[in-house]
């Protein structure tokens, strides 16, 4: 009977030392998705696709001669245990030919994630090959990803000089003994 709750005890201190040690660290795991097609812009200047959402920046590194995107078409892990994740859109190209507007299906959008996420496994993930992963799906919530996110760092040379001058002010302000 002491040796059970020995060994509870141990797991009881075990699993709050792996709590404690992920809340120290201070990384959070959000769930995050693909955007949306309202929240892609094209950059008029380099051609390329960007999409800011609340959990970073999203961008496709080629020239795109795309003038709309159409659909979310699935996204693209590749990684091992963590990895980049890859959002592919179809997209269309509308110009002029001979005083008349056309269009025409153009290459597929791949946007890119800025920050490294962590393997998929629910929903429609599947595993094609050693480190890459598929979403198929025209539906972004289908294509569940989660990423860490670090507690902003601040500038270690601004804190210390605020310190320093909040030192200073202190100082100046404590009364004299005469």
């Amino acid at each position: 009977m002491m040796k059970k709750a020995l060994i509870i005890l141990i797991l009881i201190i075990a699993v709050a030392a792996i709590v404690w040690h992920r809340a120290a660290r201070g990384d959070t795991i959000h769930n995050s998705f693909c955007p949306s097609i309202s929240e892609l812009q094209k950059n008029p200047i380099k051609g390329n696709w960007t999409a800011e959402t609340k959990q970073g920046l999203w961008k496709s590194h080629s020239m795109s001669f795309a003038t709309n995107i159409t659909q979310f078409v699935g996204a693209q892990w590749v990684g091992e245990n963590i990895g980049q994740i890859t959002c592919v859109y179809n997209a269309e190209q509308e110009f002029t030919m001979q005083g008349q507007i056309k269009i025409q299906h153009a290459l597929p959008v791949l946007l890119v994630f800025h920050t490294l996420a962590l393997q998929p496994t629910e929903k429609k993930w599947k595993r094609i090959k050693q480190g890459v992963y598929n979403c198929y799906s025209i539906s972004q919530s289908d294509c569940l990803f989660e990423i860490k996110i670090k507690p902003p760092v601040g500038n270690i040379y601004q804190e210390a000089e605020s310190l320093k001058s909040d030192h200073d002010h202190s100082i100046l302000n404590q009364p004299t003994n005469y």
